[in-house]
């Protein structure tokens, strides 16, 4: 089947924004030993339901009391009778596009089972409601070096950083012929888990957004949302009154037909709407990084300039530059920036993403 170009024509979109590792050793066979009695036995798992992806019904704290860390290989055994051996466990998705990951991200009472921005892994493995899986220590510290070089944290404390729009990891578009002002970027203004929707809410107020972009939300998770008592976003409210606020529920593998058409419809109709425009997602890294990437080439930016907005996110959110974290910058750019910037591209194996027209 033929892929939906992922955005519209470049005559469209430019003239309407310029107007407005390596695995560690093993361990020694005494620590082998000692896996084998290391699992945590038919636990449920259930489909989740925005990116249907596969969670297990166990917690990271519950892995660690059973003597899982960050940084293991695992087997899963699922009852459909499908096994998995060599699974990276980690706390944010540390492997290659496509590749599959157990994730137990900080906060959250299941452990994510995924293809890091691929297909749906639910559906794949062909799982069923009443399915079970068996999680086995199969080596310790097998990917503990992608753990330690990618595990990077940071504070949901405002306090904590320089200003409110570094703490958002809100700003404005610049690559190629984007005019300044015109087109922005941010975390969520709608989710109050990591303590950002109110601040993101005051600075889309501040600088006149009159459009936005929910990449993250259905309308059923919006309602949640705004349905608690930590829900304050009253700019996001009265955008919401006046038809101005855009739900997408944007999946996150951005190879796939449903992301190609839903990354184009929403950028369609967010022109028709009136400027200034915002779109977010839960971080504003990964979806909203992908709509950013894309809006830039579409507006003439070359790779430099997608790279240094990638790489922005990484100083807002971890303090992490090529000077002072060369290491960690490296294996981002390697690991996640290079891969994702081809997918969504569709390089071709023998070109140089340096020299790609993206436009």
């Amino acid at each position: 089947m033929q892929k939906e170009p992922i955005i519209l024509s470049a005559f469209l979109i430019l003239p309407f924004f310029s107007a407005c590792g390596q695995k560690t050793d093993a361990e020694p066979a005494a620590e082998e030993s000692k896996a084998d009695a290391v699992k945590a036995e038919n636990i449920k798992v259930v489909m989740d339901p925005v990116f249907h992806s596969t969670n297990a019904l166990i917690n990271g704290s519950d892995m660690k009391k059973l003597g899982f860390s960050f940084g293991d290989s695992v087997t899963l055994s699922f009852s459909n009778g499908l096994t998995l051996d060599d699974i990276p466990y980690h706390n944010g998705y540390y492997v290659r596009p496509n590749s599959p990951v157990a994730v137990a991200c900080p906060g959250l009472d299941e452990i994510n089972l995924a293809f890091n921005i691929g297909e749906g892994s639910w559906n794949v493995w062909n799982l069923q409601d009443g399915d079970t899986v068996t999680i086995t220590l199969k080596e310790k510290g097998r990917y503990l070096n992608e753990q330690e070089t990618f595990a990077q944290s940071h504070s949901d404390d405002i306090k904590d950083y320089p200003d409110a729009e570094t703490f958002e990891n809100f700003r404005a578009l610049s690559g190629g012929e984007i005019a300044p002002g015109v087109i922005y970027r941010s975390a969520t203004m709608t989710n109050s888990t990591m303590n950002r929707a109110d601040t993101v809410d005051d600075l889309a107020e501040q600088y006149g957004i009159r459009t936005i972009l929910d990449f993250s939300d259905t309308e059923e998770s919006l309602a949640g949302f705004r349905a608690k008592d930590t829900w304050h976003s009253d700019y996001f409210d009265r955008l919401c009154d006046t038809g101005s606020v855009h739900v997408i529920g944007l999946g996150v593998n951005p190879a796939s037909e449903e992301f190609h058409r839903d990354l184009s419809q929403a950028l369609y109709r967010m022109i028709q709407g009136e400027g200034p425009y915002l779109f977010f997602c839960t971080e504003g890294k990964d979806r909203t990084g992908y709509a950013a990437a894309v809006i830039e080439a579409l507006c003439g930016a070359g790779c430099d300039e997608l790279l240094a907005d990638y790489m922005k996110t990484c100083e807002n959110y971890y303090g992490m530059t090529e000077e002072t974290a060369p290491e960690q910058c490296r294996a981002a750019i390697e690991t996640s920036f290079d891969p994702i910037m081809e997918i969504i591209f569709e390089v071709q194996e023998n070109e140089d993403l340096r020299t790609v027209p993206f436009e």
